[in-house]
């Protein structure tokens, strides 16, 4: 017990004195019919100080017309009591959580009574006095029903112009389709034709549309389904589309950069123009308007608040989803309508509009662009299988299907951890809020490597990192080199949860709050020894685990008709995303349940279990070239696959002989490989199909090719030459041909031989444009810029395309402006307004990652490479780490016996 001054005293404390100080305490924060009982509860988080099992007062409000302030029991100094929980718990946190309701499912509701003033603009509206009276219905197993009733899907794609004497974002045009009767538990509806379909628009820049417009007026389009709707003026169109979302009433709407884009605008131009009854465009009757972005709209993040004028609607955005879900250069609609659909669609660039609008034929072509781009945003939410995957993994992990569907991997995460230990009866984390936080983007194996800059650009669009670190996995020094003979990559099958699951490794089983402060890097928590109970997190695992085994097994059946197959494929990719991203709730500082000492020991495991196996591997006489994290590299030194495979199985049975749950497996076989330095390497991979017959394909990680930083054409020309290099040709054959590829390139694209699209260069800005101090090392920065002043909305995360230019006026290789100042959009560029440097693209984009991949091959050099070329503008100003020469060097006028003659023959190993 502490004094009234706070000082701690000897005296002992009984519950009834707690009981007393809080009735005082309540009385004085004038809140009344607060009542408490006493419970005996578990505490394993983050604190020290607080008993693991102890007896709590559980305190609860029942005035329903009184909350109690988030802050006011840190304002409040406990004599009888040194913590309060619960005081920071979201009332809709508490119902999720104390009703156990796993995600979308059918509810049972007694003891309702019918509104009197409706709140909504749902078509009935009840109320409940006691939330006990709300629970999921449950089939005669005991499991929840999640099949729910067939939903409406509206996909809704507005077109805005920038109008700079107002400096807002308009909007001319708004497409959508509606989808009635769509079921989302398993795979999406992709052939079911739309209930509903219109495009409506209002005149630009003239108070009048073309002379012939009203013949295209008011009919269905036979060929696109769609039906045009003219309107006076934007009022007119905005309350238009409000009238016409609030009869659809959809459940889900569906639209690309609707989030971060499209919502802020339509808010804007309703606030604008006051149009009444503007909250149809959710459910919810509001009173006030959302905190709305400055500006004129569509420039920045959307806010919480804008995204809840939305509430009793889902948002699915394809623009975040499919971040998530695929690898893509750039995921703009068109790319990913090329790249997902296999479509070719042009997008309608925002400088085009007023022209546009000069004629009937030129508008009706814009509007039929506009409602396939709705159709597109569709099609890609089918394709991806958006809406049965999040709601599979939020039925998982019992959070909102709304923060799924926005990529919120730390909230399912959260939630899932929530109802695993309240289950237990443990008393859970408070919930810290920061205003750096973020919502973390969900990642699946389908994620690799892109350019630098997006794994910083990472950290602004997804998760706020932590500032205090820890030693990750294990990575090896390669050693670098051409391998001629076949090379096994070896890897352990989820790796983090297994050694969870193997180690029983757990809040309630390790010792580590005594370590979270502990500064020195090396001090781990022990391992829990054999005696301990099974955790929650390995439980969990494991529960995870065993699904997905018995999913995988009925894949097998080959009665499955299509659907059942695809259902059994989302179920189990949820399962796997959900183990997987156990660990990660451990080690993110912004986590309810961040644990680093924890996380800490997992990846100390894992460290160790890697070294060990390389140990192994080493005693069994095989030749380990590499190691990162969960794989081993061996070079068998064998031309014989079967021999090949021969080494994996042995080294595999005494791998997995060590462990229970822990194991290790092939993931790849290649025939060749280039190895040139960590994380970076290509091979040729051999894969035998049912039949026998053997495929190869060329498979890379980290290399410049497969960075979106690089253009097309250097991606191609790497890519020819990793296809010399990894064939059977000999060193001379080798160099000799990628010297011809080299010369021939370069003649094709001093032809103008070459595409435009070939040399358009992708990179992703890593915070807002404004926030750029000084934008001239970075040409994506100045693009973006010139694009924020047509009206198009860019922030943190955006890929930004394009091209270097040569100046209106200049000397070749001689330049007044910088390469950022040179940059220009591809839309720009085919105007003709300016000219690609053909010489830069030679020297900066198809030199450097020729050279990184000739690297080890001693028969040629930068030098040589650069020649090929004959860039005049290619100029070294330091040795590279892989090349003693320089083009100011003597050797430069050395014959080329003279100049090699200290260089020992390429061998390829």
């Amino acid at each position: 017990m502490s004094d009234k001054h706070g000082i701690s005293t000897d005296d002992m404390v009984a519950m009834t004195d707690v009981e007393d100080e809080f009735a005082d305490m309540m009385e004085r924060c004038n809140i009344h019919n607060f009542k408490w009982r006493r419970r005996k509860r578990r505490y394993i988080f983050d604190d020290a100080d607080i008993p693991r099992e102890a007896e709590y007062l559980k305190g609860l409000l029942q005035d329903n017309n009184q909350r109690l302030e988030p802050t006011l029991f840190k304002k409040l100094d406990g004599v009888t009591f040194s913590h309060v929980f619960g005081t920071n718990i979201s009332p809709l946190e508490q119902f999720i959580i104390k009703r156990r309701i796993m995600g979308p499912c059918w509810l049972e509701i007694k003891e309702v009574k019918m509104n009197k003033i409706q709140e909504t603009w749902c078509k009935l509206e009840y109320q409940v006095e006691n939330p006990k009276a709300c629970n999921p219905m449950r089939d005669r197993d005991g499991n929840m029903i999640t099949k729910g009733p067939p939903l409406v899907i509206m996909s809704l794609r507005l077109k805005t112009v920038a109008n700079v004497q107002k400096n807002t974002n308009e909007i001319v045009a708004a497409s959508v389709i509606v989808m009635n009767q769509v079921h989302v538990d398993g795979a999406s509806e992709t052939e079911q034709e739309p209930e509903t379909s219109f495009t409506v628009v209002r005149p630009w820049g003239k108070e009048f549309y073309p002379d012939d417009f009203d013949l295209f007026v008011g009919r269905e389009d036979h060929v696109n389904h769609f039906q045009i709707v003219p309107q006076r003026n934007e009022n007119a169109l905005l309350n238009y589309l409000i009238a016409r979302i609030h009869l659809c009433d959809p459940d889900i709407i569906v639209g690309h950069n609707f989030t971060d884009f499209d919502l802020d605008i339509l808010l804007h131009r309703l606030k604008e123009h006051n149009v009444p009854h503007w909250h149809k465009v959710g459910r919810i009757k509001f009173k006030d308007w959302p905190k709305l972005q400055s500006g004129p709209g569509g420039m920045q993040n959307t806010s919480s608040q804008e995204k809840r004028a939305l509430a009793g609607r889902i948002i699915c955005d394809t623009y975040l989803a499919s971040r998530d879900l695929v690898r893509a250069k750039s995921y703009q609609l068109a790319d990913l309508a090329r790249s997902e659909l296999g479509i070719l669609h042009e997008d309608v660039k925002l400088a085009n509009v007023p022209q546009i609008y000069e004629n009937s034929k030129s508008l009706v072509e814009f509007l039929n662009r506009l409602a396939f781009e709705a159709f597109l945003a569709m099609s890609i939410m089918n394709k991806l299988q958006i809406l049965p995957l999040t709601k599979e993994l939020t039925n998982l992990a019992g959070n909102l299907w709304s923060r799924s569907m926005n990529g919120s991997r730390s909230d399912r995460n959260e939630f899932l951890l929530l109802h695993s230990f309240h289950e237990g009866k443990f008393i859970l984390p408070d919930k810290e809020y920061r205003m750096d936080s973020q919502p973390a983007i969900l990642k699946t194996s389908n994620t690799g490597d892109q350019d630098s800059e997006s794994d910083t650009s990472r950290k602004i669009v997804t998760e706020a990192q932590s500032s205090t670190t820890y030693s990750g996995g294990l990575v090896l020094e390669p050693k670098r080199g051409l391998y001629g003979e076949y090379v096994l990559l070896l890897d352990f099958n989820s790796l983090y949860p297994s050694i969870i699951q193997e180690f029983n490794i757990c809040f309630t089983t390790v010792n580590y709050c005594e370590q979270e402060n502990n500064e020195n890097e090396n001090s781990v928590p022990l391992v829990p020894g054999k005696s301990v109970p099974t955790g929650v997190l390995p439980k969990l695992v494991k529960m995870f685990v065993d699904q997905r085994r018995k999913v995988k097994q009925r894949l097998l059946d080959p009665s499955l008709s299509n659907t059942e197959r695809l259902q059994c494929e989302i179920k189990q990719q949820a399962l796997k995303l959900t183990a997987n991203s156990m660990y990660g709730c451990l080690g993110a500082a912004h986590s309810r349940f961040y644990a680093k000492s924890l996380a800490k020991l997992i990846t100390s495991e894992g460290r160790r279990i890697l070294q060990d196996t390389v140990d192994l591997a080493q005693d069994l006489g095989l030749n380990v070239i590499y190691g990162d994290t969960d794989s081993v590299m061996v070079f068998t030194q064998s031309g014989s696959l079967q021999q090949a495979r021969l080494v994996a199985q042995q080294l595999q049975n005494e791998v997995n002989k060590r462990y229970t749950l822990l194991e290790i497996g092939v993931d790849a076989i290649f025939k060749r490989m280039l190895l040139l330095q960590k994380k970076k390497y290509a091979a040729l991979a051999v894969k035998e199909k049912g039949n026998g017959e053997l495929i190869e394909t060329i498979e890379t990680k980290g290399l410049d090719l497969v960075r979106r930083d690089w253009c097309d054409l250097s991606r191609d020309v790497s890519l020819d030459i990793l296809k010399i290099i990894l064939s059977e040709r000999s060193a001379e054959g080798i160099v000799e041909e990628v010297h011809k590829i080299l010369r021939t390139i370069a003649q094709q694209v001093r032809s103008n031989a070459i595409d435009l699209e070939k040399f358009v260069i992708i990179k992703q800005l890593t915070k807002n444009v404004n926030e750029y101090g000084n934008s001239r090392g970075h040409p994506h920065v100045e693009v973006a810029k010139r694009m924020r002043q047509t009206g198009a909305g860019v922030k943190a995360g955006d890929t930004i395309p394009y091209i270097i230019c040569r100046e209106k006026t200049d000397t070749l290789g001689k330049y007044r402006m910088s390469v950022a100042e040179r940059a220009y959009s591809p839309d720009y560029v085919k105007s003709g307004a300016r000219k690609i440097d053909l010489e830069w693209y030679l020297a900066h984009q198809v030199h450097p990652p020729v050279v990184r991949l000739c690297a080890p091959i001693s028969e040629t050099d930068v030098v040589q490479l650069a020649e090929c070329l004959d860039t005049v503008n290619y100029q070294i100003k330091q040795p590279s780490a892989t090349s003693k020469f320089s083009l100011n060097a003597p050797s430069l006028k050395m014959d080329t016996a003279s100049r090699y003659h200290t260089v020992e023959k390429f061998a390829i190993q």
